[in-house]
């Protein structure tokens, strides 16, 4: 293109470009089936979206969505100082799928596969006492102690096979059509993140780059998924820290990743700090 030629203007996203993405998978299409899953549309300004749910689940199985970054200004728990909204041309992709049949609740206690599912939500926030911050390290502990545990975040045990490389496969060609520029996404957790960058996604910020380097260095003798729930621990480090309790007493020291200021390093999530990264489309 002409360094001067103006970039054309990309289309509304829809409803048909989620069909479009999501029609040519068989293996997908057949849990919704065997599950009896219900379909939700999410439909807001700038953004389309699909979920399927089983019947009597609290949470869906399977979630894509597409928004016009150009909207970030408008959006709940982004930070546009330290995002950037200057995002024409780019669409975030929100995505999150396991196989419903192999739910973690049906192999786990009730106690260790909601933590499992999600141990950032476990965090005590509200009220981070002594107490409070030695249940969640006690349960921490019992999972990294399991033999092959799942990853921080899943509701289950099984992947789809394919699905991923399918979707972004559709997704690119899709948008492309559309005249979209770029693919941003925002890995919510450092496993996600290591296969983002895996797919030829790059970060966006340098800042975001370096920090995520400095724990994969630390991490580089530690096996998945164990790499993930240390990065995940760095909450709980810091939490701990800044309420008078030294995380050193709690796990082994090498488990508590600081920089050269002696910082804890967490990963960067939203609400705070979201990692951004982008794909060419």
């Amino acid at each position: 293109m002409h360094p001067h030629a103006e970039i054309p203007v990309a289309s509304p996203l829809s409803k048909q470009d989620i069909n479009l993405i999501l029609r040519d998978n068989a293996r997908l299409h057949h849990i919704v089936a065997e599950t009896h899953s219900k379909i939700l549309w999410i439909e807001e300004p700038g953004k389309v979206g699909i979920s399927f749910q089983e019947p009597g689940a609290s949470y869906p199985w399977f979630h894509y969505a597409l928004r016009d970054r150009s909207k970030d200004g408008n959006k709940e728990g982004y930070n546009p100082q330290i995002d950037g909204i200057e995002n024409e041309g780019a669409v975030e992709e929100s995505t999150y799928w396991l196989d419903p049949r192999e739910s973690i609740y049906h192999h786990y206690p009730s106690e260790i596969a909601s933590f499992i599912h999600n141990p950032f939500e476990a965090l005590p926030f509200e009220n981070p006492t002594k107490k409070a911050l030695e249940d969640w390290i006690m349960l921490w502990n019992e999972i990294v102690q399991l033999k092959d545990p799942p990853h921080p975040g899943q509701y289950a045990l099984q992947k789809i096979p394919g699905l991923r490389r399918n979707i972004l496969e559709n997704s690119l060609r899709v948008l492309r059509e559309k005249n979209w520029q770029q693919l941003h996404a925002i890995p919510t957790w450092y496993h996600t993140q290591k296969l983002y960058n895996y797919l030829g996604y790059e970060y966006i910020h340098m800042a975001d780059k370096a920090r995520v380097e400095m724990m994969q260095e630390k991490l580089s003798h530690v096996p998945e998924p164990y790499d993930s729930w240390i990065v995940m621990l760095q909450f709980w480090a810091e939490l701990a820290e800044q309420n008078g309790v030294h995380p050193e007493n709690y796990v082994p020291n090498a488990y508590i990743l600081r920089d050269q200021s002696n910082q804890i390093i967490t990963y960067p999530l939203s609400p705070e700090k979201n990692l951004w990264m982008t794909l060419p489309i």
